[in-house]
């Protein structure tokens, strides 16, 4: 796994409070992204650049697959007071959010997600809001595989 530099984290998170928020949410965190909030606790990462392949969908204007450039703004921390995970929650519990998507990173409006998912455990997905339907879930369509794990993820970071 890449070493990258991460500023501005919030106050150190405890394995307790990881363990409470799993408990309270009934989820498991990859151990890899469970040691970056032990060490960061959320923060902007240097680099912070990577890409997204967006395949062509019925619903988009698209019509060839590309590489779509952005940018992790700040991983989240567990549970500052405006955006964290803690905050963003809702998300998944009103449904804007698909289900077993679970928020780790703010990207300009869009957001970086791990999988908890059966079929796609731990896996990096690109929730892209622009594609989003009257800010519900609709299917997967908004969704974007980005990586198979976290760290794999830090690896494709390039400045």
């Amino acid at each position: 796994m890449r070493d990258i530099d991460v500023t501005d984290s919030e106050q150190p998170v405890t394995t307790a409070e990881l363990d409470h928020f799993e408990q309270e949410h009934n989820l498991i965190i990859p151990e890899v992204y469970r040691a970056f909030l032990l060490e960061h606790n959320g923060g902007s990462p240097s680099p912070e650049n990577f890409k997204v392949e967006m395949e062509p969908r019925p619903h988009t204007r698209r019509s060839q697959t590309k590489l779509f450039g952005t940018a992790v703004e700040f991983f989240l921390s567990l549970d500052a007071e405006d955006v964290s995970i803690s905050a963003l929650w809702p998300y998944v519990t009103e449904g804007r959010l698909q289900s077993g998507m679970f928020p780790i990173a703010y990207c300009g409006g869009d957001l970086l997600c791990i999988s908890t998912r059966e079929n796609t455990l731990h896996q990096i997905f690109y929730w892209f809001s622009e594609e989003e339907y009257d800010a519900q879930a609709e299917g997967d369509r908004n969704l974007y595989f980005v990586a198979s794990s976290f760290d794999t993820f830090l690896d494709k970071l390039y400045d």
